[in-house]
């Protein structure tokens, strides 16, 4: 009878692999790459974040200047509907202020024009004694100028005063058409809003 021989199992080597270089950058890249990813998720989420407290923010800004402004308007509005000027905009009354400016400003180089006309010829008179026939028309004549350019000058101001209620009618007509076509409430969605609105 044969006898089998068992050769023993050879002993695992202790001596340690040497590593790939290769390898090696690859690995320190994938997780330089991943470091950057958790990075940049964790900024892009703070970013979210931070735009999303300026959209709640801008929101409680506009309502709280919205509700300023009406306070304001309500606080004027005996003022401004004795002037006549309550339905209109900054803007509108701001452009009827300077043209009011400018028509004051025409009236009064006017006048003092008149004056220093005025203020020749009584010198003159008072030199000489002897008014003659036509300076005193003359002196008529400068007179009913005057009184022709304040006349002017009041019926302008009645034609803006008719224009401005015009231009009212039209535009609390305009208004109610806006508000009877909307469909949703003010305070739906801030991010619609155009700019001008908060004006």
């Amino acid at each position: 009878m044969e006898t089998t021989s068992v050769l023993p199992l050879p002993a695992p080597s202790i001596t340690p692999s040497r590593s790939n270089p290769d390898t090696d950058r690859q690995l320190e890249r994938l997780r330089i790459a991943e470091k950057s990813a958790r990075i940049a998720a964790k900024r892009i989420t703070e970013f979210r974040e931070t735009q999303a407290q300026k959209k709640v923010q801008f929101a409680i800004d506009a309502a709280a200047q919205k509700k300023a402004r009406q306070k304001f308007r309500a606080s004027n509005q005996k003022v401004y509907q004795q002037m006549g000027i309550y339905h209109l905009t900054g803007e509108q009354r701001y452009q009827l202020l300077v043209e009011e400016k400018k028509l004051k400003k025409a009236h009064d180089q006017a006048k003092l024009k008149l004056e220093t006309q005025q203020r020749w010829y009584n010198v003159k008179r008072a030199a000489n004694l002897d008014k003659t026939a036509e300076t005193l028309a003359h002196m008529e004549k400068l007179e009913q100028l005057e009184q022709q350019n304040h006349e002017r000058w009041h019926r302008e101001t009645v034609q803006r005063s008719l224009h401005i209620k015009q231009r009212q009618a039209a535009l609390r007509k305009e208004a109610k058409t806006i508000i009877n076509a909307c469909t949703r409430s003010d305070g739906d969605n801030y991010e619609g809003l155009s700019i001008r609105k908060f004006r």
